[in-house]
């Protein structure tokens, strides 16, 4: 089952003003990503250069700046930024693609019709909207502190410092992260809200619907790989956020805070739903492994005590298959991830560590041949 893009999707799935975005520059999200992000960036070198913030910066005249492959510490927060705009952006419509062709997956295993269910999931999503953008401007609101607290140049701009602290040269790049920063955050707030509503709808479709299958723990896939999805998207964001700091002259103070809160939703993202759907195999299984019991002690008496050889010798067959179905029972998994999903997870986690590491060595070599 393919997932279908932004353009083929009904209009009653857009709910947000990003997925819309997305649709507008052709449907595809991590194309309408990279076209935002690098939109993003030039808007920031167009201001830089544009007010001559370049013509000093390379003039040599301050020779305390600390660079980063090559570009200043504030264009290159500008990139990293932008890469957050357009993954901000594209991760939303990404999801939401991949969610519907899970939801009719979902309906399937549950058995419930695709349209009514997916109807269901619009409906509850779409009765929190206002809530979401409260969270969204309020991020937001905090990532305007954010900035004005730990960009240079930025509490003077807005006229915060009397007498101003920092030159021009830093106050003019303020200008363009008192937008996009703030933007950033507004993205992370209405993520984590809507990632614990979605989550919320299908532990309530779960706990209501599913009835677990023993013998095809397949059926639980589109579950996990949601979950995995989730997660996935939270890790990739933390990981970009980390290439921030491989300039030296980016405080982590404020801003690592937020990236170990977001790695912490990346963790809960998959961990909730499958604790709820372990209770579920956990119930499950206990409830088949008492009713098998129940038969083998019923077969059991019957070989031992019955009269008629017969009703014996076909209790002793039904007796070895229940014995064999027990043991079965017992070593069945009552979680529904494998060696497989956790090995995927555990690189998930790895990510992080890869993108530091890699933009560090990488950062090293180009110093050396330059």
């Amino acid at each position: 089952m393919t997932s279908p893009t932004m353009a083929e999707l009904p209009d009653k799935f857009l709910m947000y003003g990003d997925q819309k975005l997305v649709r507008v520059l052709g449907g595809r999200p991590w194309t309408a990503g990279f076209v935002i992000a690098v939109v993003s960036l030039l808007l920031f070198l167009a201001l830089a250069q544009g007010f001559g913030v370049y013509d000093y910066v390379y003039s040599g005249a301050n020779p305390n700046i600390t660079w980063t492959f090559g570009f200043d510490p504030y264009t290159w927060a500008a990139i990293v930024t932008s890469m957050l705009t357009g993954f901000g952006v594209s991760a939303s419509s990404f999801a939401l693609a991949q969610d519907v062709r899970d939801i009719k997956a979902i309906a399937s295993v549950i058995g419930r019709d695709e349209d009514e269910l997916a109807n269901e999931w619009i409906d509850y999503v779409r009765g929190r909207i206002v809530r979401g953008r409260v969270i969204a401007f309020v991020f937001f609101a905090i990532g305007v502190v954010i900035v004005v607290r730990n960009i240079p140049g930025a509490a003077d701009l807005v006229g915060l410092n009397n007498p101003q602290v920092y030159p021009w040269y830093q106050q003019v790049p303020s200008i363009w992260f008192l937008v996009f920063v703030p933007i950033n955050f507004a993205l992370i707030g209405k993520g984590v809200y809507f990632t614990v509503v979605d989550d919320r709808f299908h532990r309530l479709t779960r706990n209501a619907y599913l009835k677990v299958d023993l013998l095809h723990p397949d059926q639980l896939t589109p579950f996990t790989r949601m979950a995995l999805r989730r997660s996935l998207l939270w890790i990739v964001g933390s990981s970009i956020c980390l290439l921030l700091f491989l300039n030296e002259a980016v405080s982590p103070t404020a801003l690592l805070p937020f990236v170990i809160a977001i790695m912490v939703v990346a963790s809960l993202a998959l961990v909730a739903p499958l604790t709820g759907i372990h209770r579920k195999i956990s119930a499950a299984k206990k409830e088949e492994l008492r009713a098998v019991r129940t038969s083998i002690a019923s077969f059991r008496d019957e070989v031992l005590h019955g009269t008629n050889p017969t009703t014996s010798n076909n209790a002793a067959h039904r007796l070895t298959g229940l014995v064999a179905y027990e043991s079965r029972l017992e070593k069945t998994s009552e979680w529904p991830i494998d060696l497989p999903t956790i090995g995927t997870f555990s690189f998930y986690l790895a990510i992080p560590v890869f993108s530091w590491v890699g933009g560090a060595l990488m950062e090293r070599v180009i110093d050396v041949l330059i």
